[in-house]
């Protein structure tokens, strides 16, 4: 009986380009990001989205900046 192949995604499996500076497993999420959002990460990551959200993130904790989102209004409660 012949074993069937399974089909991947490209880029399954691969390496993420800063796989040294991640310290622990990957998480997959899924999120919902304007498009502007999507072509500001993509460019902080030479093209590939995932690692230009790493960055961005990585950079935020760098320059300590985390302080909670806070919508307008919120001041008022």
């Amino acid at each position: 009986m012949a074993m069937a192949t399974k089909h991947r995604n490209p880029g399954a499996g691969r390496k993420p380009l800063d796989e040294s500076e991640i310290s622990g497993e990957l998480e997959r999420k899924q999120v919902r990001l304007d498009r502007e959002s999507i072509e500001i990460l993509t460019r902080i990551g030479r093209g590939e989205l995932s690692l230009g959200i790493r960055e961005a993130a990585r950079r935020t904790r760098r320059r300590q900046d985390m302080v909670a989102y806070r919508r307008v209004g919120d001041d008022a409660k």
